[in-house]
């Protein structure tokens, strides 16, 4: 009967535990979810073989918290924060360093679409001031072309306007597809040297 009775007081110290545990583990696991979800995107982005670890351990830690392991779950949250702070040096370095790589070809294409526009554009005008077309060259193309080229006027200004945003990225994407853009509607309206 005492064996029972001190049984039954261990267990109840056991729950009592247990559940001294629950809200501090709740509170890491939102201090958790509170510094990963606003830079998810980064990390999955820039470093997403190590935001697939984290977020492995985050589940983890949520399993654990789930099946009322409290303890364990407190113990995951020191892994967690170790590894978001890999996983953030490791996103921050790759971002840097695609920056810079994308800064690099945002230079070149800046110096270089100007000029090309101004060329294709110079060969509209001089076309649409010919008494003749040449042969490869008919008046519903060049009227294509000069649709064309008026729509790659709004997308230039919009990839300016991006790097203005910060958003080097999606710049230097507009502005490869201007680029190309332009060259097949020089090269379709007889210009063979394009800059």
């Amino acid at each position: 009967m005492v064996k029972r009775s001190v049984w039954m007081m261990l267990c109840a110290l056991l729950l009592t535990a247990c559940d001294g545990q629950k809200d501090p583990a709740q509170a890491a696991f939102a201090q958790v979810q509170a510094s990963v979800d606003p830079v998810a995107a980064d990390l999955e982005k820039y470093a997403p073989e190590q935001y697939a670890e984290l977020s492995a351990l985050i589940d983890d830690m949520k399993a654990k918290l789930n099946a009322k392991n409290y303890a364990g779950a407190l113990a995951a949250r020191t892994q967690v924060m170790a590894k978001l702070a890999e996983v953030s040096g490791a996103a921050g370095k790759h971002k840097n360093e695609l920056v810079m790589k994308l800064t690099g070809e945002w230079r070149q294409l800046a110096a270089s679409i100007p000029p090309l526009l101004a060329q294709v554009n110079s060969r509209l005008t001089e076309l649409q001031n010919a008494k003749r077309l040449p042969a490869d060259v008919t008046q519903a193309s060049l009227q294509q072309a000069k649709q064309s080229m008026s729509e790659l006027a709004i997308e230039w200004t919009a990839a300016m306007n991006a790097v203005k945003r910060r958003d080097t990225d999606m710049a230097v994407s507009k502005a490869k597809e201007i680029k190309q853009r332009a060259t097949d509607i020089g090269a379709s309206l007889g210009l063979k040297a394009l800059t």
